[in-house]
């Protein structure tokens, strides 16, 4: 896998009108012609309903970002229109669904997915019990775990190891971690399942 054709999609929305919520994906384009602005379009049409249809009105898309890894001339950034699909009360931002993306690689660790804005009537003592939020938990469980057919392209979604770094001068000595910058430093793993949590979760952080 080169990382030219390695790319990061950020999901970004608004809870309310001030709380940013992100979600990060990764894909390697395994099909077709297309470059950022390609996914952007498809992630946008395909990807971004699946969300909504979890959340309540409450949260709104701001925009969809896309860089390639590999090239600095290929990125794109599309406003994102649309709110939650479910007119309810949602619940405080630090609740969410929780997602596990389980890697098929013991080199690379699983990743994960919250999403915030469930609505407060989907879950009955921390259960989510909703019938369409949990037939749409599933629809977006799918989507993580399979490769992501678009327009003219198709997407393999991956996860990405981070490329641990020493910072120099600390004692005890800390690490930082990036994203790869060249293909020797590029270590993927492939999505061998995607598991939802019907019990409520909490975040401390709105980037997952």
């Amino acid at each position: 896998m080169a990382l030219n054709t390695t790319y990061q999609v950020i999901h970004k929305q608004l809870f309310g009108t001030i709380i940013q919520l992100e979600n990060v994906y990764f894909y390697s384009h395994i099909s077709g012609t297309g470059d950022a602005s390609n996914l952007a379009n498809d992630f946008l049409t395909v990807a971004v309903p699946l969300v909504n249809a979890m959340q309540s009105s409450g949260v709104h898309n701001v925009s969809v970002d896309v860089i390639n890894l590999g090239d600095t001339a290929d990125f794109e950034s599309l406003t994102a229109s649309g709110d939650g699909i479910n007119v309810a009360e949602p619940m405080p931002a630090f609740n969410a669904i929780s997602f596990t993306v389980k890697s098929d690689d013991r080199a690379v660790r699983h990743g994960g997915k919250r999403i915030a804005g469930l609505p407060e009537a989907s879950a009955v003592i921390n259960e989510i019990t909703s019938g369409p939020i949990l037939a749409a938990m599933e629809a977006y469980r799918m989507f993580l775990e399979d490769d992501f057919v678009g327009f003219a392209d198709t997407w393999k979604p991956i996860i990405v190891k981070r490329v641990r770094t020493a910072v120099v001068g600390t004692v005890p000595l800390r690490y930082t971690y990036r994203l790869p910058v060249t293909d020797l430093e590029l270590v993927t793993a492939g999505v061998l399942v995607a598991l939802s949590n019907v019990f409520v979760q909490h975040q401390t952080s709105r980037t997952t």
